[in-house]
């Protein structure tokens, strides 16, 4: 059984088609075959008939009949008169056939049908009347192949093509018809792609009335999922206010400022409570896919505010990017990740930073590249992890790159560095799904 529904459809289809065709086609051979066959008893009836009028006139009135058409020819149309012992036939007559048993149980007067077969294997379709009374027998014979077979063999040829071409022209029909029929369910899946995109926030309900209960409960899912992704949101920023202020009242209490080690604790807890928070964030987010962020306009603004940050450090930002650049990230995300990949370019550039994109399939590579000391191979992996700085005396949690990694994972995305092969400092290379397929 074909898994599509359209598959299904036009399998049923097909098989109720064929099967009608086929009985369609018993049937008319069967009427056929009827009609030939009654067109040659007809022909049959009226030789009996006047062969039983020419018994009253003597054998000479039997001899008249014996040639006449189609009994003069050789193709075995024949008769038989059998009447006081005597037995008269038509000139092409073989082996006397044996009617001995046959029609005894049929009135007198009344003509049935035989099929005999001669000494030669051809078969005789005959007709057979048994006179009341004087026990005579008169019988006309026609050979089937060439009276009834060939006939309906010839009426059946064009009856099997007529058929063959009806089936065609049901087949295709039930193709377009399932066609329009599942044209709804095809438009639903578009939408269902644009709100994956972005590009709308409910399916329409204007739907056939079969479908109609599917998009209104697709439209309340949506509507759920985005009030859960909100209230999600709002109870991580309430966690995050309801810890910081202690937190900051903590860090500035006389014990943590005069204590290195409350201090030390204190600087870990808010590293720790940001890193979670984050997670927790990132985890709350539901359809990611549903973001649109224009990724050039953003970028330029934050590399404004980077400016801003590191002056009075002349920094040149040289930005290469499509104006069509739309990934699928909500606008807050992208911002943490690129503010803190900028953030590190900038601390380490030491006159330029270049932001570029191309487009890889259906993911966006920005790349994020400076000229300041670069990075090795093997300090990559340290500074993906939580808390892990490269140099201590910089400024910083060693939280960024880490949360950065997590946040593009989550849009099925990736962050990998890399050293500039033009600038010959660090390069960052983020993939984020393009929000226009």
């Amino acid at each position: 059984m074909p898994r599509s529904l359209a598959g299904r459809l036009l399998l049923a289809a097909g098989a109720a088609i064929a099967v009608a065709l086929v009985v369609a086609g018993v049937l008319i051979s069967s009427v056929l075959e009827r009609f030939v066959v009654r067109q040659v008893d007809g022909r049959l009836d009226a030789q009996i008939a006047l062969l039983d009028a020419s018994l009253a006139d003597g054998d000479a009135s039997l001899e008249e009949a014996r040639d006449r058409p189609p009994f003069d020819r050789r193709e075995k149309w024949v008769w038989v008169v059998s009447r006081d012992n005597r037995i008269t036939t038509s000139a092409f007559l073989g082996s006397q056939p044996d009617f001995s048993g046959r029609g005894r149980e049929a009135d007198p007067g009344e003509i049935r049908p035989f099929d005999l077969k001669e000494d030669d294997g051809r078969l005789i379709h005959w007709r057979v009347l048994r006179k009341n009374g004087s026990g005579s027998l008169i019988a006309a014979g026609a050979p089937y192949d060439p009276a009834i077979g060939r006939p309906l063999a010839e009426a059946m040829q064009p009856l099997v093509l007529a058929l063959l071409a009806l089936g065609t022209a049901l087949l295709l029909a039930a193709l377009i018809q399932v066609r329009l029929g599942l044209r709804p369910l095809r438009a639903l899946q578009e939408e269902l792609h644009a709100i994956r995109a972005g590009k709308r926030q409910s399916v329409s309900e204007n739907q056939p009335s079969e479908v109609m209960p599917l998009a209104t409960e697709l439209n309340k899912l949506l509507s759920e999922n985005a009030e859960g992704l909100a209230r999600a949101r709002r109870h991580a920023a309430n966690l995050a206010h309801g810890l910081k202020t202690p937190l900051a009242t903590l860090a500035a209490a006389p014990s943590a400022t005069q204590d290195p080690q409350t201090s030390d604790l204190v600087e870990r807890m808010d590293r720790l409570i940001r890193h979670h928070l984050t997670r927790a964030r990132a985890a709350a987010l539901g359809e990611t896919s549903r973001a649109r962020t224009e990724a050039s306009a953003r970028l330029g603004d934050l590399a404004d505010v980077m400016r801003a940050v590191h002056a009075p450090k002349p920094v040149a930002v040289e930005i290469d990017l499509p104006a069509e650049t739309v990934v699928a990230c909500e606008a807050q995300d992208f911002d943490e990740i690129f503010g803190n990949l900028l953030d590190n370019a900038f601390k380490w550039a030491r006159g330029t930073v270049r932001i570029s994109a191309s487009r890889e399939q259906r993911k966006i590579c920005i790349r994020i590249e400076d000229d300041g000391p670069g990075i090795s191979a093997e300090a990559v992996e340290d500074v993906l992890k939580p808390g892990k700085r490269l140099d201590e005396t910089v400024p910083g949690y060693g939280f960024g790159l880490p949360i950065a990694t997590e946040l593009a994972e989550l849009y099925g995305g990736s962050v990998r560095l890399g050293a500039s092969a033009d600038l010959k400092g660090a390069c960052a290379e983020v993939r984020l799904p393009s929000a226009q397929g």
